[in-house]
């Protein structure tokens, strides 16, 4: 009898083990297949990111990633204003008009813009995060929500922040995921603005040649006229062709 009760007990115990080993290969195959998916996420951003122009699709790109990664359901980005620090809201998803309405800017002396110019990333709950709840953001009921501040050349110029309105904490696994992807937007971003607000100051420049009254030419290296305003016409009578 002492035998058998011996064996029995031995067996379960292999059985415990064998549970014990099954769950251990299912943990692994899902940091595995999460790692797997980060790449290629990483991959897929990258790519759609070199081929965009368009400085709001490619925060759409940015948040849509982080979201996606991240297994939260909302978020949004904004961008810092170079000369006086604050942050303006330029794209969001999955969030309500009216607490997008009442978060769509900040001034660079307040709580919020305070959080994301320190330059850290926070993961907390919202409510512990703002120092007091407003009509707004009660009506939203965000839960778990990550501050990830993007930066070029060691400074803060935009941010992706990610929420979720039911899980009530960012997931472990996925923190260091979402500042991995944070580190291709800073790049990215930096270009997109710089290629806007050339494309803002041609434009500036084109109405102003064709505005004014003044005949404005451009010679080339030899010395010829290579473009002239319509202004032209106005005063000498020629076409500008």
């Amino acid at each position: 009898m002492a035998v058998e009760q011996k064996d029995k007990k031995k067996r379960v115990c292999t059985l415990e083990e064998a549970h014990r080993c099954i769950h251990e290969l299912e943990e692994l195959c899902t940091k595995l297949k999460y790692a797997e998916n980060l790449i290629v996420a990483q991959r897929d951003l990258a790519v759609e990111l070199s081929a965009t122009h368009n400085l709001i699709d490619g925060l759409r790109l940015c948040v849509d990633a982080a979201i996606k990664v991240s297994g939260l359901d909302s978020g949004g980005a904004y961008l810092i204003d170079e000369d006086t620090e604050n942050l303006n809201l330029a794209y969001h998803a999955g969030l309500g008009a009216d607490f997008v309405s009442g978060v769509s800017h900040f001034n660079a002396n307040t709580h919020n813009a305070d959080l994301i110019l320190k330059g850290k990333p926070i993961y907390a709950t919202y409510k512990k995060i703002m120092n007091e709840l407003s009509d707004y953001e009660r009506n939203e009921n965000l839960h778990a929500i990550a501050v990830i501040p993007i930066l070029h050349e060691n400074r803060v110029i935009a941010s992706v922040n990610i929420a979720s309105h039911s899980i009530d904490e960012v997931p472990l696994y996925t923190r260091n995921s979402l500042e991995i992807i944070a580190g291709q937007m800073g790049n990215a971003i930096a270009r997109l603005k710089a290629e806007e607000e050339l494309e803002l100051s041609e434009n500036k420049y084109r109405d102003l040649v064709e505005n004014t009254k003044d005949i404005i030419y451009v010679l080339d290296s030899a010395g010829r006229i290579a473009s002239v305003n319509k202004a032209v016409k106005d005063l000498l009578g020629y076409e500008p062709e």
